[in-house]
This record gives C-alpha cells, structure tokens and sequence, in this order.
C-alpha cells in the first residue's frame, strides 16, 4: 500500500511523467489520449479535493461513507451495516504517507 500511495502521490505531482511510465509499458491497444483524458478526470474527480486534503488518498469521511450506505441499503431493503463493517483504515500507511502533495508540487498534466 505504500507503494501504491507513494507513486500516486508523485503522479499527482506530475502527470504527464506518470502517463508516460504507464504508456511505456502499455501495448499497442492503448489509447495514449484516452488515458490522458482519463487521468484528467480522475485528478479533477477523484484524488484533488476537500475531501482527501482532509482524510488522505485512501481514506474516508466516516460521516459520508454511513450516510451512504443508508441510502443504499435504503434502496436495496436492508439494514445499513455500521460504517466499521465497510471501511477498516487499519490497513492504509499513516495518513502522513497518504496526503496529497501541496498544491505548490502539483503540475498540470500537459
């Protein structure tokens, strides 16, 4: 799990290094400009928000996470499992060794 958070953390740093790695070792079937829009999205989306500035790349928001299991299990006709049941951080790095890098270290994916 470090090393997973350790190269997303310098892909996030820079984005075009970390495409091209991924694209060094894809094969011919990939598409180097769906990936980028891809990471693109993903950096928008996923990894570059409020959210994981405050619980890590990894983490979650105890809050958020029940109150969505709520509404799914709302829409399946089941109890909702208590958030412990879902979401275990014993196993993730410090949240030290999974923030985001500052905002100063991040460049665009170019």
């Amino acid at each position: 799990m470090r090393a997973y958070f350790k190269g997303l953390q310098d892909t996030l740093k820079d984005p075009a290094a970390g495409l091209e790695s991924v694209a060094k070792a894809a094969d011919s079937l990939m598409d180097k400009n769906a990936e980028k829009r891809r990471l693109q999205i993903a950096l928008e989306r996923l990894y570059i928000s409020p959210e994981v500035e405050k619980v890590g790349l990894g983490g979650v928001d105890p809050t958020r996470l029940e109150a969505t299991a709520k509404q799914v299990a709302g829409a399946l006709k089941i109890e909702a499992p208590p958030v412990n049941k879902i979401f275990d951080e014993s196993y993730l790095p410090p949240l030290e060794q999974r923030a985001l890098p500052p905002a100063a270290d991040r460049k665009p994916l170019t």
